[in-house]
């Protein structure tokens, strides 16, 4: 299985943390965040990566190159203009295989990729890794059935207390993106919403850590929330 890792934004609200590196390689600890998620995929045999890149991404392949340092085979889609998350996806079309997982690069969970995988081979169409948060404002709220079916998306700031949030983890097939339109398009705004109307979008509910690099307190929060997982 083949993993593309969407590493490609420019991390406005990290200013100015992000002013000389991609957001996805803020140190925490003694290494890049990315490194981290590369780790976790390894970990499952995912060792072949298309990384997505944009801003900066010269440091990303100067740290990384050809991934062979970590035992992975690492390749990159480049985009001169940034494309969204749905745009980057489509623009690495020529590189991807006929399923893949796609990662965020600036958000870390404690997935089990191969229950993941199997859970994929039951529903047979995408799926959405999910996640429980406290105060799920901040993100959004992503509802589901008794059959795991997505059923709905409530956009940031309109959804309050302990609820179920995108994980940043999804499981796709090649043809997914040709309903993705060329140009500068949004996975979870204009991709997502479409799939879940036509019931085929599916939830994955994971329990394990989750780790978000969306500001900067979040990213203290991050380097926190790391350091307590290593020691454990």
């Amino acid at each position: 299985m083949q993993a593309v890792i969407l590493a490609g934004g420019f991390g406005e609200r990290m200013r100015p943390l992000t002013q000389a590196l991609p957001k996805p390689m803020l140190p925490v600890g003694e290494k890049p965040f990315l490194e981290y998620i590369l780790e976790r995929l390894k970990e499952y045999g995912i060792t072949h990566i298309v990384l997505c890149v944009g801003y900066r991404w010269q440091k990303i392949q100067k740290y990384f190159r050809d991934g062979r340092q970590w035992g992975m085979r690492i390749q990159y889609s480049v985009e001169e203009t940034p494309l969204g998350t749905g745009g980057a996806i489509k623009h690495a079309a020529s590189l991807l295989e006929e399923e893949f997982i796609v990662v965020n690069g600036d958000t870390y969970l404690e997935i089990d990729y191969h229950d993941f995988l199997a859970f994929y081979k039951k529903v047979k169409h995408p799926v959405i890794a999910l996640t429980e948060v406290e105060h799920a404002e901040r993100y959004g709220i992503v509802e589901h059935d008794n059959r795991h079916r997505i059923i709905s998306f409530t956009e940031k700031g309109k959804g309050e207390g302990k609820h179920w949030i995108n994980g940043g983890v999804y499981l796709f097939q090649k043809k997914v993106l040709a309903s993705i339109p060329k140009g500068k398009v949004s996975v979870e705004r204009e991709v997502f919403p479409v799939l879940a109307k036509k019931g085929l979008l599916s939830a994955y509910l994971c329990k394990g850590l989750f780790v978000d690099m969306g500001t900067p307190e979040s990213y203290e929060r991050a380097k926190k929330l790391f350091a307590k997982s290593v020691r454990t």
